[in-house]
């Protein structure tokens, strides 16, 4: 069977990437002007890779009682963020995480939409990522075509046609306790009013559960030493078990994660990113294909206690459907 390896790129991991691409590829070719705008896009989504998406460093100070705070262009707090250690590491190995890959699903904001040719500066730098993708995966997987990828990433019927290809995997999410209900039951196989949707088999299912790492906080001292406590714990499930695949939904870890546990331990692994726990039957904000869902299958509002405690940080707590 092939070894997978699949990222989903999220918006700001994507536009953080290309402004950096781009910089080093072409900034003896841009104006001053040019290069200070493609460093403020770069600034504005590090700033969510810090409060929204996992990164975090407690040596940077940051006065997060305010939940608006970090979104302020003006806020100094922003450059710490982008001369800090933690994000210089942080996107080096951004930046080689995708070699060897077997499909890259990729995503860019549309702010260097206004000048014509940092626009194709962009495309240049995103299809060199691109062309790191294999197309084996894809063919053997789901007969179509890379380019074809994207309208499938939502849709149930080409990860059940993965999935029913494997047995023993680890699921990476911070809602594994639902996950985890979801299997038991067995309401996975039943959650599509079309049939050839739902999953079939039984799965061996191995949990861990990722923490919450918002707004420049999380359980250790840096984004870093999180990362590698998650590894370790993988890599021990992986060693007593052998597990088959690996699938992931953890913000700014994800990438990192895909590339050296496939590199390291040749482990098959899947960035799903948000739409994870939809596969098994959890969304929060009903917005994945509704109208086939068989709802009585289906968990669509969080617990309480598995939400993230600030309830005053919106764009958090849209992904909890609140």
């Amino acid at each position: 069977m092939s070894i997978l390896k699949y990222h989903r790129v999220g918006y700001s991991e994507g536009t953080v990437l290309t402004c950096r691409l781009i910089l080093e590829r072409f900034e003896k070719e841009m104006t001053e002007e040019e290069i200070k705008w493609i460093q403020s896009i770069e600034r504005h989504y590090v700033n969510w890779l810090f409060s929204t998406a996992g990164l975090y460093d407690k040596s940077i100070v940051v006065d997060t009682s305010r939940a608006f705070m970090l979104e302020e262009e003006s806020n100094p707090i922003r450059q710490q963020f982008y001369d800090s250690k933690t994000y210089r590491q942080y996107i080096e190995e951004l930046k080689n995480a995708f070699d060897n890959s077997s499909c890259i699903f990729f995503m860019v904001h549309n702010e260097f939409h206004s000048i014509q040719h940092v626009e194709l500066k962009k495309q240049c730098v995103v299809d060199q990522l691109l062309s790191k993708s294999l197309t084996l995966v894809n063919n053997e997987y789901f007969g179509i075509p890379r380019g074809e990828m994207i309208g499938a990433w939502c849709n149930p019927y080409p990860w059940k046609l993965i999935m029913e290809k494997h047995e023993k995997i680890i699921i990476l999410s911070p809602f594994v306790e639902l996950i985890e209900q979801q299997i038991e039951k067995k309401n996975y196989k039943y959650l599509w009013k079309v049939e050839s949707w739902n999953l079939s088999k039984d799965f061996e299912v191995f949990y861990v559960k990722m923490p919450f790492c918002f707004m420049n906080d999380g359980p250790d001292q840096n984004f870093f030493e999180t990362l590698q406590h998650i590894e370790n714990k993988i890599v021990n499930i992986h060693q007593e078990h052998q597990v088959d695949i690996v699938l992931l939904s953890c913000g700014a870890y994800s990438h990192l994660l895909v590339h050296r546990l496939y590199e390291k331990y040749n482990l098959s692994v899947m960035q799903i990113g948000s739409p994870l726990p939809c596969l098994w039957g959890i969304d929060f904000q009903q917005k994945y294909n509704i109208s086939h869902q068989q709802q009585e299958y289906w968990i669509h509002q969080c617990p309480s206690h598995l939400a993230y405690h600030r309830t005053d940080v919106p764009d958090i707590q849209g992904y909890f459907g609140r």
